[in-house]
């Protein structure tokens, strides 16, 4: 009991004395300020998280004032990447939805016919038309081809400069009557002819047309490629007629030379058109007389050439380009058209009984051998005067 009472005397004692002190001390008024603001910001923030039972519910992050802490750039900052990756979650879960519902669509039974189709879709190239873009690509460069004997059909090659044909198709005229797209006909010279790939090359008389496209790669004339054929068949004017088809094989004539084997029919008067695949690019040169083909096979026996065309590869064609321009410029340049050139008779006759055969093989002197190839590869195109040489 006198513990108690000594307990309770020191505190009346000594309490005022502290507690005047600490008021007095100009050291203890901060403590008080603290304390003070502290409970200000704590009733502020009690404010903002009570709020009606009908609004959004407040996070205890979005309750605290950011001015009063010390790292509020950095919370501003962590808030914008966190509305940036909801948003995100968000386009990923819709992704997933759509993907998950698509997994859960059942499929339709698809008819063989489907299946080809699909397949087919799946190997065609990037670059493939349709029939009416090759059509308004191509036709434009495809020229009517007049002669006396005849028509047929050319195309434009070597930026505009010349035109490629079937060399039965010029014969031995000189010059040809060309018709463009605009239904203008025009005089073109015929340069040269190679008459074992009967192709002829024509010059358009510096007329500004439009050159085809070419692709001469193994791809191009591949089997089973669809392909599309152009030209003025059975001597029908107007339009360009436009059939499609496809590549049946390559084949090689008993002479070593390669051919392109279609399904499309080639008419007179298709001769020397172009053969252009799914790009509008072509590929060979038709050529009406190879329709006809029948192979002797080691029995004797012959096959026709009902429903094939044949077409030579465009690669072996464009190669022969240089040559026969350059003999032609040269060859009108040296021996002007319509001058008169004389030839001796023994070469007339031999030439018209093996006239497949080059002048080489036609046991002819070699100073008559360019006189002997004008006179059968270009007769009409001078006046010839026969010198009577036999005996």
């Amino acid at each position: 009991m006198s513990r108690l009472v000594l307990t309770i005397l020191i505190g009346l004692i000594f309490l005022p004395s502290s507690v005047n002190a600490a008021w007095w001390n100009p050291f203890s008024w901060n403590i008080f300020r603290i304390k003070k603001d502290e409970a200000k910001v704590i009733n502020r923030d009690m404010q903002q998280v009570v709020v009606p039972a009908t609004s959004t519910p407040i996070t205890a992050a979005e309750s605290i004032v950011e001015e009063d802490l010390p790292f509020s750039k950095e919370l501003k900052k962590l808030k914008e990447d966190l509305s940036v990756e909801k948003k995100r979650r968000e386009t990923l879960e819709k992704q997933m939805m759509v993907t998950k519902n698509q997994q859960n669509t059942p499929k339709q039974p698809e008819s063989a016919g489907a299946v080809f189709q699909a397949s087919s879709a799946s190997q065609v190239r990037k670059n493939d038309l349709s029939g009416k873009d090759i059509y308004e690509a191509v036709s434009p460069s495809v020229l009517l081809i007049k002669t006396p004997t005849g028509t047929g059909t050319g195309f434009v090659v070597a930026d505009g400069k010349y035109t490629i044909t079937n060399a039965h198709v010029v014969k031995d005229h000189a010059t040809v009557f060309l018709r463009d797209k605009d239904g203008l006909y025009f005089e073109g010279v015929v340069f040269g002819k190679d008459m074992e790939a009967d192709i002829a090359l024509i010059f358009n008389n510096h007329r500004k047309l439009t050159p085809v496209k070419t692709d001469s790669s193994f791809e191009a004339s591949k089997s089973g490629s669809e392909i599309y054929t152009l030209g003025f068949p059975l001597n029908m004017e107007g339009d360009v007629t436009f059939t499609k088809g496809i590549v049946s094989a390559k084949r090689s004539d008993y002479g070593g030379k390669d051919y392109i084997q279609i399904d499309a029919p080639i008419h007179p008067g298709n001769s020397g058109g172009p053969l252009v695949n799914s790009g509008g690019e072509v590929i060979g040169v038709n050529t009406a007389g190879k329709s006809a083909w029948s192979y002797d096979l080691s029995d004797g026996d012959r096959i026709g050439g009902t429903g094939i065309g044949w077409s030579l590869p465009i690669g072996e064609v464009l190669n022969l380009i240089p040559k026969l321009s350059n003999y032609g410029n040269n060859r009108i340049e040296k021996f002007p058209l319509g001058s008169t050139l004389s030839i001796n008779r023994s070469t007339d006759i031999k030439i018209q009984f093996n006239g497949h055969l080059v002048c080489e093989l036609l046991d002819v002197k070699r100073e008559d051998f360019e006189v002997c190839e004008l006179y059968r590869n270009f007769r009409g195109d001078y006046k010839w005067i026969i010198v009577d040489d036999l005996k």
